[in-house]
């Protein structure tokens, strides 16, 4: 009840921001390949949970759009698809069209009848409620969906035939920042977990220490080696995160005495330098907020986090830091 909950009020929120114009897209060029590939690791486990087959088609063409919305949209499409199969198959995929990118997520399920597709996407509603009671879908997914791509100028398309299954795609613009020419596709997430974050000392910054004992449970039990601190003054205590030399930072961003993970984090650059990654982790929507922990080069996960997705952020962030590590 408390998962349906949030998930009731984290919908509505979106939508008010969205009505409101308060959410802006932060437009940039990038490769797709890691955002496909994050995504892959999050719902192929829960597609093979319900026994459904999860197929994936990678692309490392470079697109331009925000990474963090278009990751909304297509969470929000590959739940749908889960939700709505009961055998088959889920598809993740990308194709290159002449006017851009076209991500795709497919199912075999209950498909969309079709004097109901133009309904779709409208707030609270659902195919088939009545027939499906037992669903714990808010009819909010695909309006988010919709409205999300609206201010990013991006083309939503769906195909369905009732029974069947259905098609949605999301069609990006190519972006400039590098070739577009396919890169080999790298090794999942998933695959890396373990080898990476095994023996990872992390530092976590939280003024509550009822949140940093659970967190230290938590990821101690994936074999990371978890320091905490409360306050500014533990930080900064003479030749500590010399001692300590952590290979990751997990910070909130509301401390205590109107501190913030900022103020945290500029003692630790001045201790160790801006080598270690970090992410943010913040109950604060705001566009401004984001894209300032964008351009520290930060990773950031709003509240309520899910263990998955933290798990999948810490092994990202040390694969990479593997990665130049050995090209070091």
């Amino acid at each position: 009840s408390l998962e349906n909950l949030e998930s009731l009020i984290t919908a509505l929120v979106d939508i008010s921001k969205l009505e409101a114009g308060l959410i802006e897209p932060v437009l940039d060029d990038f490769a797709v390949e890691d955002l496909m590939t994050n995504l892959e690791a999050e719902f192929r486990p829960q597609a093979e949970a319900k026994g459904l087959k999860f197929r994936f088609r990678n692309s490392s063409r470079v697109v331009n759009s925000d990474g963090y919305l278009l990751a909304r949209i297509l969470r929000n499409l590959l739940s749908n698809a889960i939700r709505y199969t009961n055998e088959g198959t889920i598809l993740l995929g990308a194709r290159r069209k002449a006017h851009g990118l076209e991500i795709q997520v497919c199912d075999t399920g209950i498909g969309i009848p079709g004097d109901k597709l133009s309904e779709i996407f409208q707030e609270f509603n659902r195919v088939e409620a009545k027939k499906r009671r037992h669903d714990q879908g808010l009819g909010l997914g695909l309006a988010i969906v919709d409205k999300l791509a609206t201010v990013m100028n991006h083309k939503i398309g769906v195909a369905s035939v009732e029974n069947k299954g259905s098609r949605f795609t999301v069609t990006l613009p190519f972006g400039t920042q590098r070739s577009t020419a396919d890169l080999p596709i790298k090794p999942t997430v998933q695959d890396r977990f373990n080898s990476h974050l095994e023996g990872a000392n992390l530092l976590i910054i939280d003024n509550d220490e009822a949140i940093c004992r659970g967190m230290e449970e938590l990821l101690t039990g994936w074999g990371i080696d978890v320091t905490s601190v409360q306050t500014l003054e533990d930080l900064a205590r003479d030749n500590w995160l010399k001692d300590l030399q952590p290979d990751l930072i997990v910070a909130d961003y509301h401390l205590d005495d109107g501190d913030t993970g900022f103020d945290a984090l500029e003692i630790v650059e001045r201790e160790l330098g801006s080598d270690v990654p970090v992410i943010m982790i913040t109950a604060n929507y705001t566009n401004e907020l984001r894209q300032s922990v964008r351009a520290k080069g930060y990773s950031l996960l709003n509240k309520p986090v899910k263990p998955h997705k933290m798990k999948l952020a810490l092994s990202n962030l040390m694969s990479k830091k593997a990665e130049r590590t050995a090209e070091g």
